[in-house]
């Protein structure tokens, strides 16, 4: 493995914002989609194998042909079938009984479906490229998406390595096509060549090496220092960029071939070489098209260097270079005193901060930053505001942020719909307020955090009403919020909990009943009286003309949203001696839309427990309109449900 380190080229005449803005898109999708890509990767991998175990079990059942494409990415379209007919041949044969054949065939429909529903709420299948269901969005987003760290940060290296450079004299629009161009290219040819695949392509690596295959054009001479990884890291070396890269691409020519070679018609494995040798191969003509019509030399050059003047290049030219070989205490100070002497030298301010977030001291070009990020929401360049003030809430969350400033980009935030940041920023507002914050802001505040249900919406609305500078108009519209939310609230106050009403048919007793024993499920299809669950990896089916009860609730959670339950009680409370059983299940462990539709989540929730009460014909808990959500009653806490509702005492 060849790891580029860095080349002769140290210098820019602008800072690559493009370039910085795409590796904080992929750190930034990456930080935000980690933690459910991996909850929904170890569900999908335990819905495989779950239906392949069925299957070996059950080998005469039909497969579907997504399916059945499972086993061609993994063995190859002739022996996956081969394999197939010789456990048919060898396995267990069909039940006589028509009813247990086709009982058994739902089950194995059901855990199919269920694994290509997990694949369908992966981000990695949804917004990656996947050959066998080709959209053409996908191949400009699946660029943006890493399936970890090491790739993501081996992507982001070699794109550091060449693309600031590619940037700065091809110019930061045609740059920018050429990326996304660079990564479609490279994401069709990989999809004509293995057009049935159901996996996702991710990764920047086709569109960076396009970038590689231009910077050989363009920087054919420059020396490039490396490490070579065979077994153990070798290096560094150096060679120029004209024997590198192509020595590079044929590694990665030969690995395509030989990889294809090794594995049986129809699969693939797992590092997409043919998208890199596309990629790369598109730089190169791409490249070659520039150079051989002198569109740099006639139309690009002047053009860039009438927006670049001396004084913006020396200083942090200077400093960067200092960087580059490693003196970055130097470079600091060298960029602070710029930033002094020129406090709108934006540049100056983007190689401070970049360079202070790399040393861990990135309080040091926070000020900076925040000067520059303010010029951009005045002259409205919002994509600067984002990409640079996202930074600023991974590094330094903390930061001093004036509460007007911080509003105004969190309108710009909303805008774009990056909500999560939008409200991670009003959050900082409200905690920068004081008594000197003018009551326009804390208005600007209150509304934006009631429109996207910020956490502390409640908070920002009370210091607002508290400001007497609030025009008089506008405090019905804050007082009608504030009561609606109160209204809404699910941690009563002590008053509101001792109204709490029990339902008038619970059994005499049932206050006395010694406990609960609980089995969460997840539910999966509801047809008829029968509701398929998935209890701890396995399927099974309730008849709801079993249950007793049903009882339904919301719940108070601290610190996150409310959740609702069911509870399908196949006793009465009451009227049971041990401890009371009941299958529970969360609005917050599955998505009822696909169960029930509609189109708001928890309203479909509570479309899902009138079918299971109207299908069971339970008696509803605590009273017919809460038990079916009109309007839902709530508590504060698990237990005082179950004390007040199930009658439970521990």
């Amino acid at each position: 493995m060849i790891i580029p380190l860095g080349h002769e080229q140290t210098s820019v005449r602008r800072l690559p914002w493009v370039t910085f803005a795409i590796m904080a898109i992929c750190v930034v999708v990456f930080v935000l989609m980690a933690p459910g890509e991996h909850h929904n990767q170890m569900e999908s991998f335990f819905r495989l194998h779950q239906a392949l175990g069925y299957f070996t079990q059950h080998p005469y059942l039909e497969i579907d042909p997504r399916f059945q494409r499972i086993f061609a990415s993994d063995f190859g379209v002739e022996e996956a079938e081969a394999l197939t007919e010789y456990m048919r041949q060898v396995g267990p044969q069909a039940p006589r009984d028509e009813a247990v054949l086709a009982h058994q065939q739902r089950r194995f429909d059901i855990m199919v479906e269920g694994y290509h529903q997990s694949l369908q709420r992966s981000m990695l299948s949804r917004f990656g490229l996947v050959p066998a269901e080709l959209k053409a969005a996908n191949l400009f987003t699946y660029p943006f998406l890493h399936s970890g760290w090491l790739h993501l940060l081996f992507n982001l290296l070699m794109l550091f390595v060449v693309a600031p450079f590619v940037e700065d004299v091809w110019g930061r629009p045609l740059f920018t096509g050429f990326y996304l161009a660079a990564g479609a290219v490279a994401g069709v040819m990989f999809a004509v060549r293995y057009p049935e695949l159901e996996l996702p392509l991710v990764g920047a690596s086709g569109a960076v090496a396009g970038v590689m295959g231009a910077f050989l054009v363009r920087y054919l001479r420059s020396r490039i220092r490396f490490v070579l990884w065979v077994a153990v890291p070798i290096g560094p070396l150096q060679a120029p960029a004209w024997v590198l890269f192509p020595m590079w691409f044929a590694i990665q020519l030969a690995s395509a071939h030989f990889m294809d070679a090794g594995l049986p018609e129809g699969a693939t494995g797992g590092v997409a070489f043919w998208a890199h040798v596309w990629g790369f191969a598109f730089g190169v003509v791409f490249a070659w098209a520039m150079a051989h019509f002198r569109i740099e030399e006639r139309y690009l050059h002047p053009a860039i260097e009438s927006k670049v003047t001396m004084l913006d290049n020396v200083a942090v030219e200077t400093a960067l270079a200092r960087a580059g070989k490693g003196d970055l205490d130097w470079a600091l100070a060298s960029l602070e005193r710029e930033i002094a002497a020129d406090p709108d030298n934006v540049d100056a301010a983007m190689a401070l901060w970049n360079l202070a977030v790399t040393r861990g001291q990135a309080h040091r070009g926070v000020e900076p930053i925040l000067r520059a990020i303010t010029g951009a929401v005045r002259t409205g360049d919002q994509g600067f505001v984002i990409s640079h003030w996202e930074e600023v809430l991974i590094h330094d969350p903390e930061a001093e942020v004036d509460p007007l400033l911080a509003v105004r980009i969190a309108e710009i935030l909303d805008d774009a719909q990056r909500v999560m940041s939008a409200v991670e920023t009003l959050e900082l507002a409200l905690r920068r307020t004081d008594d000197s914050t003018p009551g326009a802001v804390l208005l600007r505040m209150a509304r934006l955090g009631l429109a996207i249900e910020a956490p502390s919406a409640e908070a920002m609305v009370r210091a607002a009403l508290a400001n007497p500078e609030v025009p008089g108009d506008a405090r019905p519209e804050l007082e009608v919020a504030l009561w609606g939310i109160d209204k809404r609230r699910l941690v009563p106050s002590a008053a509101t909990v001792t109204d709490v009403r029990v339902r008038p048919e619970l059994p005499p007793g049932a206050d006395k009943m010694a406990g609960i024993q609980v089995t969460t499920v997840v539910p999966f299809a509801i047809k008829g009286h029968e509701l398929t669950v998935d209890c701890s990896g396995h399927f099974q089916s309730i008849d709801l003309r079993s249950v007793q009860a049903v009882a339904a609730a919301l719940l108070a959670r601290h610190g996150r949203k409310p959740v609702a339950l069911v509870d399908l009680l196949f006793e009465q409370p009451g009227q049971c001696n041990g401890k009371l059983p009941a299958t529970r299940i969360f609005s917050d462990s599955f998505d009822p839309r696909t169960m029930v539709g509609g189109e708001d989540r928890m309203v479909s929730f509570w479309t899902f427990v009138t079918r299971v009460i109207d299908a069971s014909s339970a008696i509803p808990m605590p009273n017919q309109e809460a038990a079916r959500g009109r309007p839902p009653q709530s508590f504060p806490s698990l237990e005082h449900y179950q004390r007040k509702v199930l009658g439970v005492t521990d």
